[in-house]
């Protein structure tokens, strides 16, 4: 079961459903990492508490924070997890830059990518760092617009919007082919709707 300090993360003001969300998605999220794994790779990774939470839960010896700004939160949520001795490091990058590559950073062998809600083709640029670093990865959809990632694929699903219950159903679906084609496991998880519609979480692991 995965934990947080709940009493400690709302007295430094965090909302029931923020924590609610990051819950649900480390519940869906444990059973896929390695025990070994050293570090947890947060992409869009806001004020932390992705990385932080799976160290608190022991699925990590330390977490990589990157993210284009730093949330002043994030000062009042590093102080409370320092208190537990966690190792982090919080880069100010922007993921999409041209130049921008995990491999450039050192020590990454036994890593997790993880990346709650980056919006829109953020979503895509996570799945191309995670598949060209060759580092297992999961990643919560969000704000599914027509313009995300052209991807071409020798199977394509069927693209006739009507058939899915929503339109981020085909765009997700794509993503999971995508990641199929390209030799990975992928695995489709959900998260209940009541913490947030996007509810899409898909698990990337190399076979």
């Amino acid at each position: 079961m995965f934990f947080l300090p709940l009493k400690e993360l709302m007295e430094i003001g965090f909302k029931k459903k923020e924590l609610e969300k990051v819950l649900a998605f480390g519940s869906v999220v444990e059973k896929y990492i390695r025990k070994d794994t050293d570090t947890i790779i947060d992409l869009c990774s806001g004020n932390g508490l992705c990385g932080f939470a799976f160290q608190f839960n022991n699925l990590a010896r330390k977490s990589l924070m990157i993210d284009i700004k730093q949330p002043k939160r994030f000062e009042r949520i590093k102080r409370l997890f320092e208190d537990y001795g966690f190792k982090y490091e919080y880069f100010i990058l922007d993921i999409n830059a041209d130049d921008f590559k995990l491999k450039d950073f050192y020590g990454l062998k036994d890593s997790f990518i993880l990346s709650i809600h980056p919006c829109s083709d953020l979503g895509d640029r996570v799945i191309e760092l995670a598949l060209d670093s060759k580092i297992p990865f999961a990643l919560m959809t969000c704000c599914h617009k027509v313009k995300n990632k052209k991807y071409t694929l020798k199977n394509p699903p069927d693209p006739r919007l009507m058939l899915y219950e929503e339109p981020a159903d085909y765009f997700d679906l794509v993503r999971k082919r995508h990641i199929e084609e390209k030799g990975w496991k992928c695995y489709w998880e959900e998260i209940p709707k009541e913490i947030t519609p996007k509810n899409h979480v898909l698990i990337g692991v190399k076979e």
